[in-house]
């Protein structure tokens, strides 16, 4: 197999694994909605240029510059799952718990359109697979 093929596969299986952390963490905070003094979480969204730089054919240096115009690869790619703190808070409900449920179940719709483009390209590269091979 290519080694292309390889780093898609292994760029989808990280971007669920993201959304599956994600999920996780919306699915407390709104759990947690009731909770005094629950400070909801979220995770660091993915930088699609870091994980390129982070993949594996880029980094074990497979990739050269043999032209001016190509772009350069600089610096190594960072952890892509980091978590950072709610960045604006709208409403603030009694005893100090700032979890919004409106603004919870947009991140939600988030996750899943994200997921159904993840499995949909996943199933669009196994059927390309397949025609390749005359199945």
């Amino acid at each position: 197999m290519d080694t292309q093929e390889l780093s898609l596969n292994t760029m989808i299986k990280q971007k669920l694994n993201y959304l599956e952390q994600r999920q996780k963490l919306v699915a407390a905070n709104i759990a947690n909605s009731d909770t005094p003094d629950y400070r909801p979480g979220d995770l660091k969204e993915q930088n699609f240029k870091e994980v390129l730089k982070s993949s594996s054919s880029i980094s074990s240096g497979n990739v050269s510059k043999t032209n001016s115009s190509h772009i350069e690869i600089l610096g190594n790619g960072d952890d892509v799952l980091k978590a950072s703190g709610q960045k604006h808070v709208y409403e603030t409900v009694h005893g100090g718990n700032s979890v919004v449920l409106e603004e919870q179940l947009i991140k939600l719709n988030e996750i899943d359109a994200e997921h159904r483009l993840a499995t949909n390209l996943y199933a669009k590269q196994k059927s390309l697979y397949k025609m390749a091979l005359g199945k």
